[in-house]
């Protein structure tokens, strides 16, 4: 949690660390304890590198920020080469560069630590300064022990990231690709494309990491270089490596790291003096599991973790991966969708090629012997196929049961679809069989029906369905548009939005224009599409004054929604 107004005065370093931790005695947004100075990864969680300079992206209003300035904001993390210095982040061209503790910038309070799936990690000080700082409370995830893996044929994982970074470190690659010395920017690209030509260490994969990634492997307790202890490389004397990143202040020129200071700044991609080493990198992939179904269940496997709707693992490509779908009491398996690679019943089998998303499909298993009860598809549109409801209907005796057949009888019977039947299947003890229903309900008001079951013990079993069929709503915003005063010379425009808010699909029959001065006002477009529930369209009014004077007028939005046809929005604006 950041402060949203942070204060336009500036500090010293300790006299930042001070005023952010008087946030707590005055109980900031009712806080009363944990405000503090950010450390230098979460004041750059902030940086937008697609922004020249983030400090007028974070006061858009959809990012909430008021105030931040296109200027220099401290970090708690002390510089690990000169403690009487500081990291700071500039937002107004979102480099990081250290500063005097002497002098006087800007400070951001927070508070709280991040969660996944975006977790920062610890910086890696572990010295404290002054009370409050990076040292002191050492915000993040821990490093992994080791931090590192053994190298394996040229290459290291750190067991951080996930990310797979050749073990030299000075352009490293076949003779083909003319290795072991510095390049300019537009050189950097082929030579990665040449690693990946000539499978460099096995894999063609490789690519330039981007300016996080070639700052996640810096220990801001360390310099010269500033890699964490007991690292595997070998780095070059100026430390200064190429990242994917442009510099987008001066698109001339591209983000470098300097991995013996810290230090991270724009360089000139087009100059022929100065060539930089390149380090490669590949990985991680990503593995992503999703649910669907109306039953409960869960997703386990080494190196995967479950956070409410999905679980997310990291992985380097050629891994092998075992997940397994469990479901829970009273829920089925019923399987797999994007398993790529063997599928045995619940587990599935991955070799890491690339990144995956898979999704496992739990039903609820209701025993239509001992619990014949009702599906409610709840509000659905008319003529319009609504989302599937299951009923798996699970043998929970000793005995073979078949299901003879399965129909829709009642009063809507017509308007229930079984999509996946189940007719003629014998059950062995404990197998389940899930009937797909949908509706396509053919006018308005309360459906009903009854799914009827029968079985070769010459029971029958009814479940009963029903669904509330809703028409369109139109929903528009705003009610009115003021265009305020406008030069006879000139004109202004707005926006305004038409919803659907309702199941059944929208038409809007008609926009046309009306009142006392309907020219003075244009639309574009003209017309919208049918708008299925929760879609919208957008429109942009100009206004044209065309002489002095007030002008009005009134949009006319003509639609099939049943309860309100007919939308009139009021136009004003004045000529000057």
């Amino acid at each position: 949690m950041w402060m949203k107004a942070p204060p336009s005065g500036i500090y010293t370093w300790q006299d930042a660390l001070t005023y952010a931790n008087d946030r707590n005695t005055a109980s900031l947004c009712g806080y009363g304890s944990g405000w503090r100075l950010p450390n230098i990864l979460e004041l750059e969680s902030l940086i937008n590198l697609g922004q020249a300079g983030s400090a007028s992206w974070l006061t858009r209003p959809e990012n909430g920020f008021v105030g931040i300035a296109a200027n220099t904001y401290w970090s708690s993390t002390t510089v690990a080469s000169a403690t009487d210095k500081a990291w700071v982040v500039g937002f107004s061209d979102d480099g990081r560069d250290m500063a005097a503790k002497s002098l006087s910038h800007l400070a951001l309070p927070v508070r709280g630590t991040t969660t996944s799936p975006a977790q920062l990690w610890k910086t890696g000080q572990t010295s404290s300064y002054e009370t409050g700082d990076d040292g002191d409370l050492e915000s993040g995830v821990s490093w992994p022990l080791p931090r590192f893996a053994d190298p394996v044929n040229g290459t290291v994982r750190d067991n951080l990231t996930g990310l797979i970074w050749t073990e030299a470190t000075k352009t490293p690659g076949p003779l083909a690709c003319i290795p072991g010395e510095g390049k300019y920017s537009f050189d950097a690209y082929p030579f990665i494309q040449c690693l990946n030509n000539n499978s460099y260490l096995g894999y063609s994969d490789w690519r330039l990491p981007n300016r996080r990634e070639l700052e996640s492997l810096l220990d801001h307790s360390r310099f010269n270089p500033a890699l964490p202890s007991g690292h595997p490389f070998s780095v070059d004397a100026s430390g200064v490596y190429w990242t994917s990143d442009t510099y987008i202040s001066l698109c001339s020129s591209g983000w470098v790291v300097n991995v013996n200071t810290g230090q991270t700044y724009g360089f000139d991609k087009y100059q022929t003096s100065s060539p930089l080493f390149v380090w490669p990198v590949r990985g991680p992939l990503s593995l992503k599991a999703l649910f669907a179904g109306d039953g409960v269940g869960i997703v386990t496997g080494a190196g995967v973790s479950c956070n409410g709707s999905k679980c997310l693992g990291v992985f380097y490509g050629g891994e092998a991966i075992t997940v397994i779908a469990e479901s829970s009491t009273d829920s089925v398996f019923s399987g797999w969708a994007g398993c790529p690679s063997g599928e045995s019943e619940s587990e599935c089998n991955i070799l890491m090629s690339g990144d995956i998303t898979l999704t496992a499909t739990f039903l609820a298993a209701k025993s239509i012997w001992d619990k014949p009860g009702s599906i409610n598809f709840g509000k659905v549109g008319v003529s319009v196929l609504s989302p599937i409801k299951y009923v798996s209907v699970k043998n929970i005796y000793d005995a073979n049961l078949q299901i003879v057949t399965i129909s829709v009888a009642g009063t809507n019977s017509g308007e229930f679809i079984p999509e996946e039947n189940c007719s003629g299947v014998t059950l062995l003890p404990g197998e389940t069989c899930s009937i797909a229903l949908r509706v396509n309900a053919q006018s308005y008001g309360k459906r009903s029906a009854e799914l009827v079951v029968t079985f070769n013990d010459q029971k029958i079993v009814t479940i009963k369905l029903k669904a509330k069929a809703m028409p369109a709503k139109i929903y528009v915003k705003p009610k009115s548009l003021s265009f305020g005063k406008v030069s006879v010379a000139g004109s202004a425009s707005q926006e305004m939005m038409i919803e659907n808010s309702g199941p059944t699909p929208l038409s809007i029959t008609t926009i046309t224009k009306a009142g006392e001065n309907p020219d003075a006002f244009t639309l574009d477009p003209s017309s919208c599409p049918v708008l299925q529930e929760g879609e919208t369209c957008t429109l942009n009014l100009t206004f044209t004054p065309g002489g002095i004077g007030k002008r009005t007028g009134t949009l006319v939005i003509s639609s099939d929604a049943p309860k309100k046809g007919i939308v009139n929005v009021k136009l004003k604006g004045e000529g000057i």
